[in-house]
């Protein structure tokens, strides 16, 4: 099992880039080799209510490296995105620990000993009390 999160950054193609926060899913749903995955926007604000129309990620865990890295840079989805982004990033990682669900699912189990450089992707939003 390999984990992988990619950024795309857009100077043009804002548009086509928010369409697929709903459009991408149907590469991913049935994809025997996709374990779990999420469809990222970025922005600020309570709730990112300043939303950041230029940057998007996708979180996936899949089966194996191999079948990341096919999709990754063969797939109909990575040959649109190759098009339209002005950049992409793409970062292969392994899980070094989890907590909680993501819609009621584990992203990923704990594969991994800490070993350096370490990526932290969390989900937090804290109210002032």
């Amino acid at each position: 099992m390999i984990t992988t999160i990619s950024f795309f950054k857009y100077s043009s193609n804002k548009f086509w880039a928010f369409t697929q926060m709903s459009e991408a899913h149907k590469y991913f749903k049935n994809n025997d080799n996709v374990k779990f995955y999420k469809l990222l926007g970025t922005g600020a604000g309570n709730g990112f209510l300043v939303p950041d129309l230029s940057t998007y990620a996708l979180l996936a865990v899949w089966n194996s490296k191999k079948n990341a890295v096919n999709f990754l840079q063969e797939s109909e989805h990575s040959a649109s995105i190759r098009k339209k982004a002005k950049s992409r990033k793409d970062f292969y990682l392994k899980p070094i620990q989890t907590n909680g669900l993501w819609d009621n699912q584990r992203s990923e189990e704990h594969t991994s000993e800490l070993q350096s450089p370490m990526y932290l992707v969390c989900r937090l939003l804290l109210e002032k009390k």
